[in-house]
């Protein structure tokens, strides 16, 4: 979360200068469990970014392993999960205007199926959202859809969850 909130914070500071709030939130974390992925514990990431409301972030945040954190766990289906419960809560804010900084491994194989190069950035809108059970999906927009809208992201689009353990 803190290369997360770093990148937010430094990229979209003429936002955050307006008064737009940054909302730390933990599904858009990374998938795996190396100590680098893992997340820093709440205390220290609200002393680095003390202007920043940790109070609605996942008490369980940044628990991957045990029982409890089995949303952040690194299998496949509790990445997808993650991605659906994330996407679902986005689909629902009233914002027409919704700005993600997160991971390219989750954004990839959870979210969007497309790859990032770090400093890119791709734009998606939802597609009708689906009453069936199916997963919601995205539709990008042409403008980035061709190696993201700095042209530094290689066009790569991989099935969502490929790659991932069971």
């Amino acid at each position: 979360m803190r290369r997360a909130l770093q990148t937010a914070l430094t990229s979209l500071d003429w936002l955050t200068e307006a008064g737009i709030k940054v909302a730390p939130d933990a599904r858009w974390q990374e998938n795996s469990t190396k100590n680098w992925n893992t997340g820093t514990p709440v205390p220290s990431l609200a002393e680095e970014f003390s202007t920043l409301d940790f109070s609605s972030l996942d008490l369980l945040y940044p628990d991957k392993t045990s029982p409890a954190g089995s949303l952040y766990f690194y299998t496949r289906d509790a990445i997808l999960n993650r991605a659906q419960v994330a996407l679902r809560d986005l689909y629902n804010r009233p914002e027409k205007l919704i700005l993600v900084v997160s991971h390219e491994g989750f954004l990839k194989a959870g979210v969007s199926g497309k790859t990032l190069a770090n400093g890119d950035y791709r734009v998606f809108e939802f597609i009708e959202r689906r009453q069936d059970g199916e997963p919601d999906r995205l539709k990008e927009w042409e403008v980035t859809a061709c190696g993201g809208a700095r042209g530094l992201s290689p066009d790569i689009v991989v099935e969502l969850g490929e790659g991932l353990p069971e």
